[in-house]
């Protein structure tokens, strides 16, 4: 009679335990779709004013100097081709960094390194490009909230897939206090500091 209500109790534990593990892969991967798409939102509303400010022509914090009009020039290509064709190439970096990361997150759900390393990726393609720097130049508010996303996703995540691969743990308490305090100083950093997205602080 004991070990038939032992055995009933751990059948009853693990019944329990069984949909809280299930759930884990679905809030993972439903928290990088969301991360996913305010990226994407942030590239679509970006757009039209990184067409704009790819043709702009100033000494600094703009698309185009007057050193890179000379080069345009010598090269006898325009402006407008100039714009159009790193359209383009940003078009296909962002699907590709997208669709590489959507199908490391679907090819392996609920586990941190593979979500890390496609938070990164999906960061990476609003960190290089125009869309952001041309928003934020447009809309200094959204400075804060766009650098937090960047700092989430190849900051925090992406950082802990480069420590912790290929297992997903730290190798040492050393390799765990060094990547805290690196979050730690990024944080600081970004309040006391330009963003990196600010058009006058990174060329393109």
């Amino acid at each position: 009679m004991a070990t038939f209500l032992q055995e009933n109790r751990t059948t009853v534990q693990e019944a329990a335990n069984k949909p809280s593990r299930s759930r884990a892969p679905w809030l993972m991967t439903a928290g990088f779709l969301i991360y996913t798409l305010l990226i994407l939102a942030g590239h679509i509303a970006g757009s039209p004013l990184a067409y704009t400010y790819l043709q702009t022509v100033c000494p600094e914090g703009c698309g185009l100097t007057p050193e890179n009009m000379h080069v345009l020039e010598r090269y006898g290509l325009s402006i407008a081709f100039y714009a159009n064709l790193y359209m383009a190439i940003q078009v296909l970096y962002i699907l590709i960094s997208v669709g590489v990361a959507l199908l490391i997150v679907f090819k392996k759900p609920g586990e941190w390194v593979p979500l890390g390393v496609s938070s990164f990726l999906v960061g990476f393609s609003a960190y290089e490009g125009a869309n952001y720097p041309a928003l934020v130049a447009a809309y200094p508010v959204l400075d804060v909230p766009f650098n937090a996303l960047l700092s989430l996703g190849m900051g925090v995540l992406g950082m802990y897939a480069l420590l912790t691969f290929p297992n997903g743990t730290f190798g040492s308490r050393w390799v765990q206090g060094y990547y805290l305090l690196t979050i730690i100083e990024g944080g600081v950093r970004a309040l006391h500091h330009h963003s990196p997205l600010c058009p006058g602080e990174r060329s393109l």
